[in-house]
C-alpha cells in the first residue's frame, strides 16, 4: 500500500518545496504571525474565499483519496495553500499518512495556515508512525533543529 502512495508523496513534496521556495522569495501575504487561530480557524478567516472553499470541500466528499491528494495537489501548485489545507485536513484525520505529513509540511511552513511547528510535529509523526519516508526523513530534521527547513 506504501509503494502506492509513495509516487503521490513525492510528487506533493516537489510541488511543497517549490511553492515554499516561491513563497519565501515573494513573501507571504495570506500570514499573520500574531494571530493564534486553529487551522480550522484559519481556512474560514478569508471571507471572499469562503463560498469556493466550501464548492471544493463538497466535490471533495465525494472523491476517493487519490483524487482528493490530487485536488490539493494542484491547489498547491496554483499557491492556494488555504484550499490544499481544507482538501487536506479530513484525509488527515481519516489516518492517509500523505495527507497527514502534507499537512504537517504546510502548518511547518505556514503555507494556508498559521504557522505551528507543533501540530506539524503531530501530523508528521502520525504519517511516520505509518512509514511515510519523507515524514521519517522530517523528523530526523526536527529532532536536529525543529527551526530548520523541512527541505534542509
Amino acid at each position: 500500500m506504501n509503494k502506492i502512495f509513495l509516487p503521490i508523496t513525492i510528487i506533493l513534496l516537489t510541488f511543497f518545496l517549490s511553492a515554499c521556495q516561491n513563497g519565501k522569495k515573494e513573501g507571504n501575504d495570506d500570514e499573520d504571525e500574531d494571530e493564534l487561530l486553529t487551522p480550522a480557524q484559519a481556512l474560514l478567516e478569508d471571507e471572499d474565499d469562503e463560498e469556493d472553499r466550501d464548492e471544493e470541500i463538497a466535490e471533495a466528499e465525494v472523491l476517493s483519496e487519490a483524487e482528493q491528494l490530487d485536488r490539493a495537489e494542484d491547489a498547491f501548485a496554483k499557491r492556494d495553500y488555504r484550499t490544499a489545507v481544507s482538501l487536506l485536513l479530513p484525509l488527515a484525520q481519516a489516518g492517509n499518512p500523505d495527507a497527514q505529513y502534507a499537512l504537517g509540511y504546510a502548518l511547518y511552513e505556514g503555507l494556508g495556515t498559521p504557522q505551528d511547528r507543533m501540530q506539524a510535529y503531530f501530523w508528521i509523526q502520525e504519517s511516520a508512525r505509518q512509514g511515510n519516508t519523507s515524514a521519517l526523513m522530517a523528523l530526523e530534521i526536527f529532532e536536529i533543529d525543529p527551526n530548520l527547513p523541512l527541505d534542509h
